[in-house]
């Protein structure tokens, strides 16, 4: 349904030409609820995105940790320091990630 006069966004205050239905700034509806706006307004919903500098860094070491436990893990040899040491990166980094998330959740 394209709306047949100048509109404004109701999401993120964009004036948008007759004739469309969608917002040409944040692709919102020309005609949505309140709940669509205040997601709309919040932006991207992915952990990463809402994460300031700090957690960022801390998100990113975190996943480089995992995979580099699960590499020294998988390519571990008869001495098992090797071994351990992986399995350590692993399990801690998998925590402090899980701790992120859930605390993000709760947000």
């Amino acid at each position: 349904m394209a709306i047949g006069y100048n509109w404004t966004c109701t999401a993120c205050g964009a004036t948008n030409a007759a004739g469309t239905n969608r917002c040409g700034t944040c692709g919102g509806g020309a005609v949505i609820s309140a709940a669509q706006i205040q997601t709309q307004a919040a932006g991207p919903s992915s952990v990463l995105a809402r994460a300031n500098g700090a957690k960022k860094f801390l998100i990113v070491s975190s996943l480089i940790a995992f995979i580099a436990g699960l590499a020294m893990e998988r390519a571990s040899i008869p001495p098992m320091t090797i071994w351990y040491v992986g399995v350590g990166l692993m399990v801690v980094s998998g925590i402090l990630l899980a701790l992120m998330a859930a605390q993000q959740s709760r947000k």
